[in-house]
């Protein structure tokens, strides 16, 4: 072959070659092009909610009672509510414990891992017994059935040897919450993993007069309080499930360095409620402006009413709010007290004024469900 031959041939193969690459990408971007055209033209229909479990009790929780029509100002980050929600999500109904021919057993073993080792109980009902103990005084009223119980102290006596400065840092707190949670060997809570579907969150109390009162700081405390929440996962997308106070988990503990062990806890409260990720049916959620409007109107259950510098622990005696100013909202799941199930609900985050300028954090819920599959 002559050289100029050869040449000829490579340009005429370059070029052939870079045709190929082109028209390659061309019907790429063509095929994802129409794609894209064929979803916007002809959008999927979205699931048909199951609503196995027919119409869903309304969650019943006290609200907060305030004075005068408040005022709602959207004044989150884009200045919108959020709009890239789902329209449903499934509901969980609550395991039913049974009883356990070993619960009475179980029970005096669960009292003795709580350091309640050789006191007498008291049978309060046929499912709740009460062990005291004297030094230091406390008491545990325990459930036979779901083990859930309530660890409470004599704060009169716990203030005559306990300092401020006792309250155990906040990262060793949560993480004896999770010990404590996970090491009861009847609590169903043993079989999540405590780190991965839990969150918790932390604040610093001392005694003022037999009652709690919040610290500034640990230097100025003698507890760390921990609130674990479950989460729940759904479509790659975490829920946290919230009491019916917002900042006040149905799981909570207080800690100090001494007293920090199961063995030796000086207040918790453990009010366990199992369901099965497996077993839940989807329900339609009414849209953000319905549940915005609902809350204009004052149909939302206020969960939190905290002044700026009021004291988390002091008794709501009451407040005039003028202004709410709207910081976020939230998809979350709501625990009610002997629930029958697990729901979702809208959580409204904002600041609060009074008439007098007083400011302090408010928070509403909202029934997400559609009203039409409420009971």
């Amino acid at each position: 072959m002559k050289l100029a031959d050869a040449t000829k041939f490579f340009k005429r193969s370059v070029i052939i070659f870079i045709s190929l690459i082109f028209l390659y990408f061309f019907l790429k971007f063509a095929f994802a092009t129409s794609i894209v055209l064929y979803k916007v033209l002809f959008p999927p229909k979205p699931a048909i909610p199951t609503m196995t479990f027919g119409k869903i009790p309304s969650p019943t929780i006290d609200s907060y009672k305030v004075n005068g029509d408040i005022k709602y100002v959207i004044d989150t980050i884009s200045g919108k509510l959020p709009t890239n929600l789902p329209n449903q999500l499934p509901v969980y109904p609550i395991t039913k414990p049974t009883r356990n021919i070993l619960a009475e057993q179980n029970a005096k073993l669960s009292a003795a891992r709580f350091g309640f080792k050789n006191e007498a109980y008291t049978a309060i009902d046929t499912i709740t017994w009460k062990w005291q103990s004297l030094m230091p005084q406390r008491s545990l009223t325990l459930n036979i059935l779901t083990y859930n119980y309530d660890i409470k102290p004599n704060f009169a006596q716990l203030n005559l040897f306990l300092r401020k400065g006792e309250a155990l840092n906040q990262s060793s707190a949560i993480t004896n919450a999770y010990t404590v949670m996970s090491s009861h060997p009847y609590l169903e809570v043993k079989r999540d993993k405590v780190n991965e579907q839990f969150t918790a969150k932390t604040s610093f109390a001392k005694i003022n007069q037999e009652v709690l009162e919040e610290a500034s700081s640990l230097s100025d405390a003698q507890f760390t309080k921990v609130d674990v929440f479950k989460k729940l996962i759904y479509n790659e997308t975490t829920y946290i499930i919230y009491g019916e106070r917002y900042d006040n988990s149905y799981i909570n503990f207080l800690f100090t360095n001494e007293y920090a062990n199961i063995n030796n806890l000086l207040l918790a409260h453990v009010e366990y409620y199992p369901f099965d990720a497996e077993k839940g049916s989807t329900y339609p959620l009414k849209n953000i402006f319905t549940a915005w409007d609902k809350l204009q109107k004052g149909e939302g259950t206020i969960t939190k009413i905290k002044g700026d510098n009021e004291d988390r622990y002091k008794t709501y005696l009451g407040k005039e709010i003028k202004t709410v100013y709207l910081k976020s909202v939230e998809l979350a799941y709501i625990l009610e007290e002997k629930p029958e199930f697990i729901q979702p609900i809208y959580v409204f985050v904002g600041k609060y004024e009074s008439p007098d300028g007083e400011t302090g954090d408010f928070v509403s819920y909202i029934p997400a469900l559609d009203d039409n599959v409420l009971k």
